[in-house]
């Protein structure tokens, strides 16, 4: 048996065990998966950066426009983009599997993330979410730039 006073320092190295390798251990996507959400994403950011914010919003997903009706999106998108200014430079980052926000119906996520320069802003991260739709296309569900 453990003595009393070695018992919480075993418990806090396997605690921080756990924190450290629990991410490494999490099941990334394939290859095939990590494919189509790239073109995906890909395709977003194209429509994103050419200003089309109302075909953004028309190719995605379910989950994204029952949260954000067109028009605040739209609305929301310009202030973002033109406040930015055009793309300089991106990067994809890495490409992870996730959980089902809290607030979204369960099914599968991944969050695509890019390093970006945009001409008016320092490098930001730009985090993309994506699900898989009953139609077997990965969508966006939610755009964030992270500053």
């Amino acid at each position: 048996m453990i003595p009393h006073r070695y018992r919480i320092h075993l418990i806090l190295i396997c605690f921080f065990l756990v924190i450290i390798l629990l991410p490494q251990m999490s099941d990334p996507p394939d290859q095939h998966v990590t494919e189509l959400a790239e073109t995906a994403a890909t395709a977003f950011l194209a429509q994103v950066d050419a200003g089309d914010y109302q075909q953004s919003w028309q190719d995605s997903s379910s989950v994204l426009k029952n949260t954000i009706p067109q028009a605040d999106w739209e609305a929301k998108l310009q202030k973002l983009r033109t406040a930015a200014g055009a793309v300089v430079e991106r990067q994809l980052e890495e490409i992870n599997r996730t959980e089902a926000p809290a607030e979204d119906p369960d099914g599968e996520y991944l969050v695509v993330e890019y390093d970006v320069k945009f001409a008016n802003t320092k490098p930001v991260s730009e985090i993309l979410t994506l699900t898989l739709e009953p139609d077997g296309f990965w969508r966006i569900a939610g755009y964030h730039i992270n500053q």
